[in-house]
């Protein structure tokens, strides 16, 4: 029982970050951002019908690779809509599946190394009531702005606003998928084992018409200066932003952040990686990139965001940092007709201003143009295999139409080209690298590419010199088959980094997955059977060189199925004979085949042999043949009946005369 109320909180991804402890009370920040800090890990797992699931955190259970936040401040300035999606791969996905099935300890089905569609129904029903007991870790607090011991208006969930959709935490049509085996399990139950690495997802939304999050309406309904505070701990790697109701002159003044470890304050000092936009319904939006060591578990980390909507009495324009590019920095552009010159963590790094600033840019060709897009990159628009260098002049410009005065002048011109060549025995790509005279040397380090699986092979590295043409080999060891992409950086000095995915033609083909038949060691047959002597058992191994999953069936008197069970690269399956005995069968020929995700399969055939079917007793004598005297066989008991029967009709007539 203890465990279903813990089982009813965890796939509350959905808020991911957000779902930690509130804002802890340490040196200075008040408990209001902790009001249930000292509740026991255990309180979430008490059974009931609402359950209790303050104190217990997201990052504790889950260990996710990116997260999306969006937090919408509603024009009431009393409701909120968050939204959140989280992405689980790999190795991570199998630790999410093994500590949902862990909660269920102690309940039919729980804990067994499996998860199953019940369990994740049952997380499903629970969750609204479950996150809405949750602290939300936000807060605002109008006046001057705060980092210290204030009393914070916090937001709470409303349930009635939640809404959940999770997506593959049990695959579907899963090779190692099987029927529940537990007690009271739903007919339609299905069950993975829990080390599958299947991706899933997490995702939170509003229901129609309702928002998700409500806190105490600020007095002044955002018309004068507030701050919000953040407990962003634990958040591993994603994306944060909140947007805000257009307000008359409402703008960041100032962002901190401050670690407190083992109770004892770090420095606070000023956020400059948190970005401030306003988009086009003229709302100031704040965004902030999210990164945690997670060997630094027991770190709190607080972000603090002042806000302020007095009359503004200079505005300063925007200025380049120390790490803005210097002159005639050059920048190299792709084959096609839109390069991505540089990311927005790199672009934001280049200017500051508290009103937020953009970059416009003169170029020496009328037929070139370039943006900051709405994913915050520097993407330059040129004509398709533009050849020679162009030049432009770019400045940044704050929200206000404020331009600094100081240019920079940028140089874009194409670095090399690309083609590749598929080895003999398909394992590696010869790619052949034509390199202009745009630098007089780069450093390469590419492997070969899938889109959109993001399949990569191992990479490899080597330096070029301008305008002398060379080749590297790429392996495809990881990579599936399919059309194969080469992504890469290239590196100068005086140059932005220059991150390329060229298509080279070439396609990597299909092999076929190959499979052996393991034969019992005892008398060498092809399978066991049990005391039944209805069901046989039948093993083996395969061997994927693709990488790609493997699917298997077998046919055996006219019928299929794919109850199989894989480990590893040997597989498992239990066949019945009752096909074959409908059909009046005794010879069994079993057909097995494997599939791969390409469609390649390979097929072998296997006979078996029925230890139970009915043998010549050994023990039951022959005819003997009577050869000593006359050669003649042995009077039979049919003759011997026929001569009694004679004696008695010779008998009878003597006794009538």
């Amino acid at each position: 029982m203890a465990t279903v109320k813990r089982s009813q909180v965890v796939l509350f991804i959905v808020l991911l970050c957000f779902l930690s402890p509130s804002l802890i009370q340490t040196d200075g920040i008040e408990s209001t951002f902790h009001q249930e800090a000292e509740v026991e890990s255990t309180s979430g797992r008490q059974a009931g019908v609402d359950p209790d699931c303050t104190g217990l955190t997201f990052e504790d259970l889950f260990e996710y690779d990116y997260a999306l936040f969006s937090l919408v401040i509603l024009d009431d300035w009393a409701t909120a809509d968050m939204t959140a999606s989280a992405w689980v791969n790999g190795s991570n996905s199998a630790t999410v599946r093994e500590n949902l099935d862990m909660l269920f300890d102690g309940l039919p089905g729980g804990n067994n190394s499996y998860i199953s569609t019940d369990e994740r129904d049952a997380v499903r029903a629970f969750g609204p009531s479950c996150i809405e007991d949750m602290e939300t870790r936000v807060g605002l607090r109008e006046g001057e702005p705060h980092t210290g011991e204030v009393s914070w208006n916090n937001f709470t969930f409303v349930g009635d606003g939640i809404a959940l959709d999770e997506v593959n935490l049990v695959p579907t049509g899963h090779p190692e998928s099987r029927s529940c085996t537990n007690f009271g399990a739903n007919a339609d139950c299905k069950e993975v084992p829990v080390t599958v690495t299947d991706d899933l997802e997490i995702h939170l939304s509003s229901t129609p018409d309702l928002s998700n999050m409500e806190f105490v309406q600020l007095p002044n309904q955002g018309s004068s200066n507030f701050t919000m505070a953040m407990n962003i701990s634990n958040m591993t790697s994603g994306l944060f932003e909140a947007t805000f109701p257009f307000t008359e002159n409402l703008r960041v003044a100032g962002a901190s952040m401050i670690d407190i470890n083992d109770g004892v304050r770090g420095e606070l000092y000023n956020l400059d990686s948190l970005e401030v936009l306003d988009n086009d319904n003229d709302q100031v939006q704040i965004r902030l990139e999210l990164e945690f060591d997670r060997t630094q578990w027991d770190t709190e980390r607080y972000i603090f965001v002042d806000f302020t909507t007095s009359e503004r009495i200079e505005n300063i324009p925007p200025v380049w940092t120390a790490d803005s590019p210097q002159n005639n920095t050059k920048a190299a552009i792709s084959s096609g007709t839109q390069t991505v010159v540089a990311a927005s963590n790199t672009l934001n790094s280049w200017g500051q201003d508290l009103d937020g600033w953009t970059m416009t840019c003169n170029f020496q060709s009328s037929d070139w143009t370039s943006m900051i897009d709405q994913n915050g990159q520097w993407v330059v628009t040129h004509p398709a295999d533009s050849s020679g260098v162009t030049n432009a002049n770019c400045s940044l410009v704050d929200d206000l139409g404020l331009e600094n005065s100081e240019e920079r002048v940028f140089q874009f011109g194409q670095l090399f080209s690309m083609t590749g060549e598929l080895s003999s025995d398909s394992k590696d790509i010869e790619v052949g690298i034509a390199p202009t005279d745009f630098v007089s040397s780069f450093d390469l380090t590419a492997h070969a590419h899938q889109v959109p699986l993001n399949d990569m092979g191992a990479p490899a590295s080597l330096t070029v010199q301008g305008g002398v043409p060379t080749s590297m080999t790429l392996s495809l060891n990881g990579v599936k088959p399919g059309d194969i992409m080469v992504m890469g950086v290239a590196t100068s000095t005086g140059m932005l980094d220059y991150a390329f995915m060229n298509n080279i033609d070439v396609e990597k083909p299909n092999s076929i997955p190959l499979i052996t038949l393991q034969t019992n060691l005892l008398d060498n047959s092809n399978a066991t059977w049990d005391s039944s002597g209805l069901v046989f058992v039948m093993r083996g191994n395969y061997v994927e060189s693709d990488g790609e999953s493997v699917s298997f069936s077998y046919s055996l008197c006219a019928f299929s199925s794919q109850g199989f069970i894989t480990t590893s690269n040997s597989w498992e399956v239990d066949i019945s004979i009752a096909p074959c005995s409908a059909l009046g069968i005794s010879n069994y020929v079993v057909e097995i085949t494997a599939t791969d995700e390409s469609g390649g399969s390979y097929t072998i055939l296997a006979e078996v042999t029925d230890p139970f079917a009915e043998i010549a007793d050994p023990t039951t004598p022959e005819p003997k043949v009577d050869d000593e005297d006359s050669g003649l066989p042995s009077v039979s008991l049919f003759a011997t009946l026929c001569m009694i029967g004679l004696a008695v009709m010779n008998k009878t007539r003597r006794d009538e005369s």
